[in-house]
């Protein structure tokens, strides 16, 4: 009895190794293209300076790496968090309410970057 479990224990371990390491085998820039070029254009050009302005004195202290925000990448990677943030009414609207308010414009950005982000090339 002893054999057949180890038997069995040992088919399923190589089982669920070649499952679960198929499944991981695809990378997720593969699954889930973006367009980086169009996006790091509008973080260079004007959201970059919206975010120095009025994230980054609080955001950049996130050691965990979680809520920064001081590059294209943390930004790319934070981007749906921060569009849920900067539009909720609850308490967990970002800026604070005692910090420097975003305009509608600078809003509008947030939402520019995102969208940018997947939005195939025409070239591709």
């Amino acid at each position: 009895m002893s054999s057949s479990y180890q038997k069995i224990s040992a088919f399923l371990g190589v089982s669920l190794s070649v499952f679960f390491g198929s499944c991981t085998s695809t990378n997720v820039e593969e699954l889930y293209q973006t367009n980086d070029q169009e996006a790091r254009q509008i973080y260079n050009s004007e959201l970059k300076e919206v975010i120095e302005n009025k994230c980054i004195s609080c955001h950049i202290f996130h050691l965990e790496g979680t809520n920064r925000y001081d590059n294209f990448e943390k930004t790319k990677s934070s981007i749906a968090q921060m569009l849920t943030r900067i539009n909720s009414t609850s308490n967990i609207v970002m800026p604070p309410a005692d910090s420097s308010q975003l305009t509608q414009e600078e809003k509008a950005l947030f939402q520019q970057f995102l969208n940018a982000l997947f939005t195939t090339n025409s070239g591709e």
